[in-house]
């Protein structure tokens, strides 16, 4: 029988395989590397694909006697044949990672130079004064779920502004109390709900969906709006409103007690707004009116979205405000204790001091922060900083901005709740036991001026 592949066409057609092999998963997992900004486990996934080819390419030329690449028959040929298409696999890999990661750098440059045009050109759009008429709101009743640090503030500064206002918390709780010693008459969320036309819900992140199905959902009616100082519960499908209702944000960029003081000096704490859901066609009216009630047009209120607040609130908390800091200080700490230096030395150093930086940045910038310290810390500043905050911390942070955006961390931070915080109480707990912690307060005891 005539045979339908010679030894000659099997021969060539595996060898192309067998190169085929090395290549093609070299570059899926460069890209997969690349992707995740992890060339290494491009690569190993590269190789990992690539590892057949070789392999069978120099099993069959053994078996059919033909004549390696090298002349060798044996398993000496056999391992020069599988080293030669496996680095064939990870050179491309190697390439095709960095390449890949050099353009997104690249990219990333070029597309945040061409932002910074843009938004120069065509800026978030700010509301003043002028832009906001309090009358959108003052004929409405506006019911304050949560009598807390945002809540109180809320209701304190929307009641001076001539809005009238009702307000909720739970019976005996410090809100509660607080809010009667303002001169409330607190109701549960659901009377207050009823009453309300705006409804401000102003608890903890983590009970808002709760309150929303116990208290608030059956007591909406057409024509109501729901407000939010923050776009989580929104955002990420915790409250989903029924759609004959307005849905929007106000979140003051500063605590509430600081809300509360600039409004009573006669100035305003600038603000976002944004609107998720307009079903009377009023609800940026509305929103623009709360946010005057609190003097935030005074200041300035910026326009946005629920997503894009969500998204740089969280980013913002956990690379750089919250868990960047508080990284970054233990790590000097440790560095000098365990370099020999006193911890006391060590905390002024790294985390007192921090207040001074951070003051002159905010009420400066960076650039006028350089300007009020030592040259030798300026030069410090500028010459060490990049190798402390260097690639690694980018990519890093690169990661968990995807996860932000993709609801991967509110998924996570959601189900821990549902479990009542198991991983959430042992981190409290480890990180209280930190040596920083011990010899801080003992240090904090000597600066009476902090308590006042």
């Amino acid at each position: 029988m005539e045979e339908l592949v010679t030894v000659e066409q099997a021969g060539r057609a595996i060898a192309i395989l067998s190169i085929a092999l090395p290549l093609t998963g070299a570059a899926v997992g460069a890209l997969i590397g690349a992707r995740r900004r992890r060339v290494g486990l491009g690569l190993l996934v590269g190789f990992l694909c690539g590892l057949p080819g070789p392999g069978v390419w120099a099993l069959w030329k053994m078996y059919n006697g033909v004549v390696g690449i090298y002349g060798l028959d044996s398993v000496r040929g056999l391992l020069i044949n599988l080293a030669l298409f496996v680095g064939i696999g990870i050179v491309v890999g190697l390439g095709l990672g960095l390449a890949r990661r050099q353009r997104r750098r690249s990219g990333q440059t070029a597309s945040t130079e061409n932002e910074g045009v843009k938004e120069r050109k065509t800026m978030a759009k700010v509301y003043r004064d002028r832009d906001a008429k309090i009358s959108a709101i003052k004929s409405k009743t506006v019911a304050i779920i949560g009598y807390g640090i945002q809540g109180r503030p809320h209701a304190l500064c929307l009641r001076d502004s001539g809005v009238n206002v009702v307000v909720a918390d739970l019976e005996g709780t410090p809100g509660w109390k607080n809010a009667k010693a303002d001169g409330f008459a607190p109701l549960s969320s659901a009377e207050a709900a009823a009453q309300g036309e705006v409804i401000a819900v102003l608890t903890p992140d983590h009970v808002q969906p709760v309150v929303y199905r116990d208290a608030i959902e059956a007591n909406l009616k057409r024509g109501n709006a729901l407000m939010f100082a923050h776009g989580f519960n929104i955002h990420y499908n915790q409250i989903v409103p029924p759609k004959n209702v307005d849905v929007f944000m106000v979140a003051p960029k500063g605590p509430g007690a600081l809300v509360r003081a600039e409004f009573e000096r006669g100035r305003g704490v600038p603000s976002l707004v944004a609107v998720s859901q307009d079903a009377s066609g009023e609800a940026k009216d509305i929103a623009l009116a709360y946010a005057k009630a609190l003097g935030a047009t005074r200041a300035g209120v910026l326009e946005t979205t629920f997503a894009e607040e969500t998204e740089t609130d969280l980013f913002g908390e956990q690379a750089v405000l919250c868990g960047g800091v508080t990284e970054l200080i233990k790590a000097g700490f440790e560095t000098l204790v365990e370099a020999g230096y006193q911890p006391e030395c060590a905390y002024y150093e790294v985390l007192h001091e921090l207040k001074l930086i951070v003051d002159l940045i905010q009420a400066h910038g960076i650039n006028g922060m350089r300007r009020r310290v030592s040259d030798t810390a300026e030069y410090g500043d500028m010459t060490r900083g990049p190798r402390v905050i260097g690639p690694e911390v980018r990519d890093a942070m690169e990661d968990i901005l995807e996860e932000v955006q993709t609801g991967e961390f509110a998924r996570e931070w959601i189900l821990e709740n549902r479990a009542n915080r198991p991983v959430f109480s042992r981190l409290r707990d480890l990180e209280a036991q930190h040596p920083i912690e011990i010899v801080g307060p003992q240090l904090r005891k000597m600066m009476s001026w902090l308590s006042e």
